[in-house]
């Protein structure tokens, strides 16, 4: 039986792009915010809103362009960091997803 450990980065791709949460950041495709970090959260900006909507409600907020590529790039030594104390891992999308790590199911002792 395999076990599975699910790991949640939020706000993985604000990060990625090297802001943290407490800066109001959008991370944008197709017109719609896709990620936000805390601070935009914080000021109205919510995932699915169009971008003029999301600078209505935080006219300080960075908007970024999605880069599914930086996200990977910066996720990798996570990875790495992860497999040291769990191998193997299947990772489904930088940030969140189920990490897979097959593991034996141990008895309950008699």
């Amino acid at each position: 039986m395999a076990r599975f450990l699910a790991a949640w980065f939020p706000d993985w791709s604000v990060t990625a792009a090297g802001y943290r949460p407490t800066e109001p950041v959008a991370v944008i495709t197709g017109g719609q915010v896709v990620a936000c970090s805390a601070a935009a959260r914080r000021e109205g900006v919510q995932v699915g809103q169009r971008r003029r909507e999301a600078k209505r409600h935080s006219p300080l907020v960075v908007i970024l362009d999605d880069e599914p590529q930086r996200d990977i790039t910066s996720f990798e030594p996570v990875v790495a960091a992860l497999t040291l104390a769990v191998p193997p891992l299947e990772v489904t999308m930088p940030g969140p997803g189920p990490l897979t790590h097959p593991t034996p199911r141990h008895s309950d002792p008699e």
